[in-house]
Order: structure tokens, then sequence, then C-alpha cells
């Protein structure tokens, strides 16, 4: 997001006074139903926040997250604290913060692909292959994952898990000159094999 220049401070001013007074209404527990007030909650956070860490403000940006999370438990302030916390430079607590939202809220697979993420950066490369295949046994047509993968193991070397993993987009019906350069790249000495699989697959 833009920082605000010192020609909009006024408007910065503004925003924030009134966000602040958003926040602190909804944060203090006067909204009305449950369920329409935890979405307000979290939409209020989440934009408070945001403009913080647009700020550079960081540290505030995360205090509001942490505010919020006192009053609903929502997987969305997780990840975007834990995108905070990341832009801070502590990834390993924002790796700690993925694997707790991932064990609260299973289903959102942004949790492990965020936390492979935060480990590269750490340089814990199994941890980082880790999450991508705890990913890919919930869902594994998830190419962008698989290629993410296969890109870490590549980095590492790995050759062997690089064939594996590209043989299994290959099986899944992506037949591209990028799966088949994957695996040429891995095992050079079998260039030929795959190069009349690439013409094979130009006939389909």
């Amino acid at each position: 997001m833009k920082i605000l220049s010192l020609v909009d401070g006024s408007k910065a001013t503004s925003f924030l006074a009134v966000m602040l007074a958003i926040a602190a209404f909804l944060l203090c527990g006067c909204a009305s139903t449950a369920s329409n007030g935890n979405d307000q909650i979290v939409k209020a956070a989440i934009e408070l926040a945001e403009e913080y860490r647009s700020l550079g403000r960081l540290e505030d940006s995360i205090g509001v997250y942490d505010k919020a999370l006192e009053r609903t438990y929502d997987y969305r302030l997780l990840y975007n604290k834990a995108l905070t916390l990341a832009n801070l430079g502590d990834f390993e607590q924002a790796a700690a913060l993925c694997q707790e939202g991932h064990g609260s809220f299973p289903y959102i697979l942004a949790f492990k692909k965020a936390q492979a993420k935060y480990y590269i950066e750490l340089g814990s490369w199994n941890e980082a292959a880790t999450s991508y295949l705890e990913v890919l046994e919930l869902d594994p047509y998830d190419t962008s994952t698989r290629k993410e993968l296969i890109s870490l193991y590549s980095t590492n070397g790995e050759s062997e898990k690089v064939v594996e993993q590209a043989t299994i987009l290959w099986s899944q019906g992506y037949r591209t000159a990028e799966i088949l350069g994957f695996m040429k790249t891995s095992y050079p000495s079998v260039a030929s094999s795959f190069d009349s699989l690439a013409d094979f697959s130009k006939e389909d």
C-alpha cells in the first residue's frame, strides 16, 4: 500500500481518528448481534491495522490485531497478523502463528502456504517442504503449490523429489514444456526420452 505523503497528513489524521473511533466502539463490545458484530470487528480491525501498516507503524498494526483477537478469534485476523509479523522480519513468529491458524482452521490452506514461505525466509527448507506437502495432502490438484515444492526441491538439489513431483503433475494432465523442463534439468542424461514425450504431448 502507498504511504501517504506529508501533503495528505490531515487526511491521514482524520481517517485514523474515524477508524480509531469505529474500532474502539466495536472492540469494546458495543456491537449488536454476535455474528454481525464479529464481522464488523474483523473488518474494522483489518482496515485500521492495514492503515497503520501502510504508514510504517507495524507495532501499532499488530496491537490492533491483538485487541481484535481478544474479542473474536477469526482466521482473517490471524493471517493478517502473521503477515505483519513477517513485515517486521519476525518470520519465526509468523510461521508459528500460521501453525496456530491451521490448527484452528484446517480448511484454510493459505496458512500452510504462507508458513512455507516464512520457513524459506528462515532457511528451514525441510519445514517449508513439509508445509507444502500438507497442502497437497488436502488438495492434490493445487498446481501452484506443487510447482513451489518442485522449485524448493530443485534449489536444494533433490533431483529425485523434483522428478517425483513433476511426474505427478504430468499424470494429472499438466503435460507442458515447463514440467518437462523440471525433469530434464534434474536428469539431463535422459533428455532425449523427455523430448520424445514432448513430441507425444504435441500430438495430443
